[in-house]
């Protein structure tokens, strides 16, 4: 299963899914879907006429059943150049259902910090006008 992942690359070339004709099995993705790519000089994939995936081009991969609902979109990552990824509120993955991750809960510390606060007004996310990743 590929859900809810974010694609940003900038290499014109790059196979979307390097899969070679002897090991690609459809059966090993049974799910690809609600995905957001992105190449960072805008070159829009579903315009290529390479074979990017197993299935050929990108309107191949689609009609075989992958990445229906997929977008090709500018991600608006926010700082990703940097890798701070902060992301914009008109985050075009929000339509696809992404949710935040609570990056204070994450690592060791961040669990038991949480644990501690489990339950309190500090446990919440405070708002803001850039959603952590």
């Amino acid at each position: 299963m590929f859900r809810r992942n974010i694609v940003v690359y900038s290499n014109g070339a790059a196979l979307l899914w390097d899969a070679h004709e002897h090991t690609w099995n459809r059966d090993r993705l049974s799910e690809v879907d609600a995905n957001l790519y992105w190449h960072t000089g805008g070159l829009r994939l579903d315009r290529l006429p390479l074979s990017i995936t197993p299935e050929g081009n990108f309107t191949a991969w689609r009609v075989a059943g992958f990445d229906r609902t997929s977008r090709i979109a500018d991600s608006l990552l926010l700082g990703w150049s940097k890798e701070e990824f902060g992301l914009a509120p008109d985050w075009p993955a929000w339509e696809l259902g992404f949710e935040p991750i609570p990056l204070e809960r994450i690592g060791p510390e961040g669990y038991t910090r949480w644990r501690r606060c489990e339950g309190r007004a500090s446990d919440r996310m405070p708002p803001t006008d850039r959603r952590p990743l």
